[in-house]
């Protein structure tokens, strides 16, 4: 049967690395931000619309009818693993409500969490005292309330980015998943993904980098 890890946090916390990561892992894929299928015409950031992953008539059927989301997604990529950077709990639960899934938290300190939130926000939207609140809201609940039949695994994306190597490592052996350096040189890997806040093979394609580094803020 099919397994779906979650990748849960707040908005540039690092989930869009992260399901990259983990998607380039052998029978594992990568759907991304799920969600923006239903309320937008959006296609595959690798193939546009004429991926054989994501189809038209696949993305066309999800939007009318949510029933078995994930696995509907996992079948088409005829994966073992799904990986999903939703991220919101009410977005996993409505189209999960048996919340039969691992939760991964992805976080970043408050701090470093609010720079990257400023830089694409107004200056007056949240002040670093509002935003606190709001993080710790979030992942209070995500501790507290948010009731899954699977793992719940926090990691710190920071420390990810200082130790990619050994923090890949053990998050693998908490989801009880092969471990594969290999992962991290995710852009070798064709991904059949939607949303997030960067799209790597755009920049890789257009020669702009030839590898993208994982490194601290």
């Amino acid at each position: 049967s099919m397994r779906h890890i979650a990748i849960v946090g707040m908005s540039f916390c690092g989930s869009t690395m992260l399901s990259h990561v983990l998607g380039a892992m052998k029978g594992v894929y990568n759907v991304g931000e799920s969600f923006f299928i239903e309320h937008r015409d959006i296609f595959c950031n690798a193939c546009g619309r004429d991926c054989e992953v994501l189809t038209p008539d696949l993305l066309a059927s999800l939007k009318q009818d949510r029933t078995n989301w994930y696995p509907r997604l996992a079948a088409q990529a005829k994966a073992e693993v799904l990986v999903s950077s939703d991220k919101n709990m009410d977005v996993l639960k409505r189209h999960d409500p048996e919340m039969d899934f691992d939760a991964v938290y992805c976080f970043r300190p408050p701090l470093e969490a609010h720079r990257s939130y400023a830089r694409v926000k107004p200056p007056d939207h949240l002040d670093f005292e509002n935003y606190l609140c709001y993080w710790a809201r979030f992942y209070s609940r995500a501790h507290y309330s948010f009731k899954v039949k699977g793992r719940k695994i926090w990691v710190d994306f920071s420390e990810f980015s200082r130790d990619p190597t050994g923090e890949l490592a053990r998050l693998c052996a908490k989801l009880e998943l092969p471990y594969e350096e290999s992962a991290l040189e995710f852009w070798r890997v064709k991904q059949h993904a939607v949303g997030g806040n960067f799209n790597p093979y755009d920049a890789l394609r257009d020669g702009k980098m030839d590898r993208i580094t994982i490194r601290p803020r």
